[in-house]
């Protein structure tokens, strides 16, 4: 289940998909992921969205908007407060700070 939200974070996904899908009551694969892997199921895809966001803020010139969408968010409302709940900044601190810096000549 790990490698399928590993490979699929970008989508929407709700634990009754992920319940569905694996063949397991959604109670039972929470309790179960997060003995294993120390996170709930919906904290371990925030996180991977977050991720992927930062790489996108660092690597990308796409807007936020765009961003939140390609990470798999549901807006962008959702996704700036999940990014500064998770990061003490938004997105757009994030951004200036991840760029490189020019050289001075």
């Amino acid at each position: 289940m790990k490698k399928y939200l590993d490979d699929n974070f970008q989508q929407q996904l709700t634990l009754d998909d992920l319940s569905s899908k694996f063949y397991v009551s959604k109670y039972y694969m929470s309790r179960e992921f997060k003995r294993v892997f120390g996170m709930n199921v919906l904290s371990y895809l925030m996180q991977k969205r977050i991720d992927y966001a930062k790489v996108l803020l660092a690597e990308t010139t796409l807007s936020a908007e765009q961003i939140a969408k390609r990470c798999g968010f549901s807006g962008i409302n959702y996704f700036a407060r999940q990014f500064k709940k998770s990061e003490g900044m938004t997105s757009l601190e994030y951004r200036k700070k991840a760029a490189p810096k020019k050289e001075e000549e």
